[in-house]
């Protein structure tokens, strides 16, 4: 169990560390292009690459069509959320800067961590609140307050 355990950390810095690196480029495209037409943009290119990508697997018989069907509502919300997401990181990163963006989007994703854990949402088994998480957030809250830059970033 704790190998897993560590083989997920790992996992998850490394996500963590190609996300930092997405987000860097999302907001130069973003200050480049706008962001609407950023997130357009890049959503585009990346919707076409996974029509590509589905249509070798399909073509490989590896998508089962049938168990993708009742999960339609869930996959449009994802892609809305997504290209949401986009567009925030394209209009967020220049303006406050990349730490401040990444810290904002940390505490955000915790925020919402917290509340899907407490209630149990998503299939998972709820986990209680207590005064340690409530601490850690507090502490991203007053984090994002202290990597804040403290002359407006060059646009």
């Amino acid at each position: 169990m704790r190998g897993f355990l560590s083989i997920g950390l790992v996992v998850a810095v490394g996500v963590g560390i190609t996300i930092g690196m997405n987000n860097a480029i999302n907001g130069s495209i973003g200050k480049a292009l706008s962001a609407p037409v950023a997130s357009v943009i890049i959503n585009g290119v990346a919707g076409l690459s996974a029509v590509v990508i589905a249509l070798v697997l399909h073509s490989r018989g590896m998508i089962d069509w049938s168990a993708v069907k009742p999960m339609t509502p869930l996959i449009l919300l994802a892609a809305l959320t997504g290209f949401m997401i986009l567009g925030g990181i394209t209009f967020a990163l220049p303006r406050v800067g990349a730490v401040a963006a990444t810290v904002a989007f940390i505490l955000g994703q915790t925020v919402v961590a917290v509340i899907v854990d407490t209630m149990g949402i998503g299939s998972y088994d709820p986990v209680p609140l207590d005064v340690r998480r409530i601490l850690g957030l507090v502490l991203l809250a007053v984090a994002t307050y202290l990597v804040l830059p403290h002359q407006p970033v060059a646009q």
